[in-house]
């Protein structure tokens, strides 16, 4: 159908009149695309629905997570296996680890995938749950592997450090702010937001913003 039409304008048309038609055609098509590609990044977000993760300092995230669970009822169905160990209060760094492993923080506006945790997150909570584990003849599971994730001077990851106090943003009638990503320089103040142009990799501070009004 669409391509008896445009034969009907083309017949119809003078060449410049006809060029200008499919220029705003293209044009269109073109915005639709990339309207239906922003949308799907942003349904990517979701909230976290593991009760324990819910303390976590943001409060979306995105899946597949990055042990390629696509759902988060599957990933809580792994999580809580931990649950006993993160009762035992053998690092404090365990939780955050997990967390950010099984419902990473979303940021689908910087990266498509997922952002893991810093290696010294991971060290440090191995450190203190290890030799606990070993204790009753249970390793360090491979899924928790340090090694395979970047150090915070030569990748893209988050640690309890890198996330700041929230900040009050001034209230604007019918606007909910959610989670932004803040790029904190020394001498820089934490509002500054960082341009959605912003280009990987980047030492990132996380500025939680939950206020709906």
């Amino acid at each position: 159908m669409f391509k008896e039409r445009l034969l009907k304008l083309r017949c119809n048309m003078s060449g410049q009149t006809m060029t200008t038609v499919l220029k705003w055609v293209l044009y269109l098509c073109g915005a639709v695309a990339v309207s239906e590609a922003y949308m799907t990044r942003i349904d990517q977000c979701e909230p976290i629905e593991i009760p324990k993760c819910r303390a976590m300092p943001y409060n979306m995230t995105q899946m597949p997570n990055l042990v390629h669970h696509n759902t988060q009822e599957n990933a809580r169905l792994v999580f809580e296996k931990f649950e006993v160990l993160l009762d035992q209060n053998c690092s404090d760094s365990l939780l955050f680890l997990l967390c950010s492993i099984y419902v990473p923080i979303c940021a689908v506006s910087l990266q498509p995938e997922a952002i893991p945790p810093c290696r010294s997150v991971c060290e440090k909570a191995k450190a203190g749950c290890e030799p606990l584990m070993n204790s009753y003849n249970v390793s360090w599971p491979e899924s928790l592997d340090c090694s395979r994730l970047p150090r915070y001077e030569r990748g893209v990851c988050v640690s309890p450090e890198a996330f700041v106090k929230p900040v009050k943003p001034k209230k604007a009638k019918g606007a909910c702010q959610r989670d932004c990503l803040a790029e904190v320089q020394p001498g820089q103040s934490v509002q500054q937001m960082v341009s959605p142009k912003l280009r990987l990799p980047y030492k990132l501070q996380f500025v939680k913003v939950n206020r709906c009004v």
